[in-house]
């Protein structure tokens, strides 16, 4: 019984988190629901859930749970308005403070390569940030600014590894999705893409499933 209490606990609280997260977005504009992203509640609350069932009850699962509600709101408010306000960013750079401040270890195991100490943090943010902003100056602003402070922020919240998996995973969907749109021709080349949809995606599958994922990649390796 008391298995099912916890995981019941994240649900409701990512249930309140989504209707408070709804509310705001309305206020600024934001339609209750935009492009494929399904209910701002019903998505919190099932990320809550299998936030708690991979990483267990604790202060690192309910900070991941917060993450989830700042992206998908970057996620709505950039599909909406093609921008990401530079609160988003703030804010996970406080909960990247707080995780770290607490000793917590998001990914402590060998598959990453080392433990997350505050070096490593610092790592991730400056590779998810540079590798931006290097594709921002060669794309001549096709990067926004937006992009590149969300991710350094999450570099900074999941370490490298994870963070560029993320990053790389983000553009894979993204080219994935407008594909077969450019071939068709209802997007083209100058056409817009708000980036953080993708990243909210990726982002969140690093947090549940990264680590798994970075031991079947480099288990490939092993093999061959």
């Amino acid at each position: 019984m008391a298995s099912f209490i916890f995981p019941l606990l994240y649900g409701l609280g990512g249930m309140l988190t989504g209707s408070l997260l709804r509310l705001a977005l309305l206020r600024i504009g934001v339609p209750a629901r935009r492009g494929c992203l399904p209910p701002t509640e019903g998505l919190l609350c099932f990320l809550s859930i299998l936030c708690c069932l991979v990483h267990g009850p604790g202060l690192y699962s309910a900070l991941c749970c917060l993450l989830f509600a700042l992206l998908l709101a970057a996620a709505r408010i950039d599909a909406a308005f093609l921008y990401i306000p530079d609160e988003i960013p703030i804010l996970i750079v406080l909960l990247s403070v707080i995780c770290a401040a607490s000793g917590f270890l998001p990914v402590p195991s060998p598959a990453c390569g080392i433990l997350l100490s505050p070096a490593w943090r610092l790592a991730g943010a400056l590779s998810c940030g540079g590798i931006l902003l290097v594709l921002r100056v060669f794309t001549r602003g096709g990067v926004g600014l937006g992009d590149v402070k969300l991710m350094s922020a999450c570099g900074l919240f999941l370490g490298p590894p994870l963070s560029l998996l993320a990053l790389f995973g983000a553009y894979a969907l993204a080219g994935i999705w407008y594909a077969p749109l450019l071939l068709l021709g209802k997007v083209d080349r100058k056409t817009p893409v708000p980036m953080a949809p993708f990243f909210f995606v990726s982002l969140s599958a690093a947090v549940l499933w990264g680590e798994a994922i970075l031991r079947w990649y480099t288990g490939i390796f092993l093999f061959l």
